[in-house]
């Protein structure tokens, strides 16, 4: 140990528990220090939980998607919105966060053996300092800072990691300038573009229809009608009426979570709009589904009607080139 003595000059008296001067030859035991094997024993296990916190956190607010605490500090609950004004001032400081909790965290790997081989041979030390920081150090902590809990857990020990930014500023601060000049500060590269928007509501309603069928396999699914869905058939054989209106539940898990398949067809649609043309979304006018006139609206041609799905027919008066009319609002013949 006389490095730890030239470190101090001289001048700083060395700890006993430290000293192979204690009177314990080169390890320190309950029976002949059991003040100093009970300090180095507590300031192991200290290192190790400091260890295991700096690494969760590493993982833990640097995976953090900030587009996504903005989506949160915008349109998620109360909660949600709270966690991500917390977060987003840490995280916005990428390089600044990382060359912190890198800096204590190296510090606690580094310190724990020289704690430990004090109490346990070297050989010992080494196995258990590399098993402890692998177990607790490493694998826990990540999976328990990354894990479904990872939004409140960050959230609290904010405060935390800004004791820790302030303690480390003056070694962290210019590294992490440096990290700006060179790799550059702008992390906010999750902009989606037009296909990846498209394929992520896609995404997001397969895997809604998948848990709705698992959480409820006893109702049917309504078959499609023409190139329509199920809600427009359901519109044009039941009209929407002013007093059938409910209100909606913000934190309605059934309505907010989950899209239906006109929802996902809008949406594709606007997000197309910019790139079909007419000529992709037309219908070929032999194939317009249209009514003559004279036609009688028995059930025949009301069965038709509704098969094809639409809100509009068009109406002609003895060829099919002279359109006359169109019915608007199908449910008005239904009625």
């Amino acid at each position: 140990m006389a490095s730890l003595g030239a470190l101090f000059n001289g001048h700083a008296k060395v700890p006993d528990f430290l000293s192979a001067e204690s009177g314990c030859g080169d390890l320190v035991t309950v029976a002949c220090d059991p003040h100093g094997f009970y300090v180095a024993l507590v300031v192991s296990v200290g290192l190790v939980v400091v260890a295991g916190i700096m690494a969760g956190l590493t993982m833990g607010l640097l995976s953090l998607d900030q587009l996504n605490l903005e989506i949160l500090q915008t349109t998620g609950s109360a909660t949600e919105q709270t966690y991500a004004r917390r977060l987003l001032p840490v995280v916005r400081q990428h390089h600044l966060l990382l060359v912190t909790l890198l800096f204590f965290n190296s510090i606690a790997n580094e310190a724990l053996p020289v704690f430990l081989a004090r109490i346990v041979p070297e050989a010992y030390a080494v196995v258990i300092s590399v098993s402890c920081v692998l177990f607790f150090g490493e694998i826990i902590p990540a999976a328990i800072f990354t894990g479904k809990a990872q939004l409140p857990i960050a959230a609290a020990l904010v405060p935390v990691v800004r004791v820790l930014t302030f303690v480390a500023f003056p070694l962290a601060w210019p590294v992490a300038k440096a990290l700006d000049c060179v790799l550059g500060d702008d992390h906010d590269v999750s902009r989606y573009k037009r296909n990846q928007l498209k394929a992520l509501v896609a995404l997001h309603h397969r895997k809604s229809l998948n848990q709705l069928k698992k959480s409820d396999t006893s109702h049917a699914s309504v078959p499609l009608l023409g190139k329509k869905t199920s809600a427009s058939y359901e519109a044009t054989t039941h009209p929407p009426h002013p007093t059938d209106a409910q209100p909606v539940d913000s934190d309605d898990k059934s309505t907010s979570a989950h899209l239906h398949n006109d929802e996902v067809a809008i949406i594709h649609g606007a997000m197309d709009m910019s790139t079909k043309t007419v000529q992709m979304i037309m219908t070929p006018f032999d194939k317009v589904f249209m009514l003559d006139v004279e036609e009688k609206l028995c059930d025949t041609v009301m069965v038709r009607i509704l098969a094809s799905g639409y809100s509009r027919i068009p109406v002609y008066k003895g060829h099919r080139t002279n359109v006359v009319t169109n019915y608007r609002y199908i449910f008005l013949l239904v009625n």
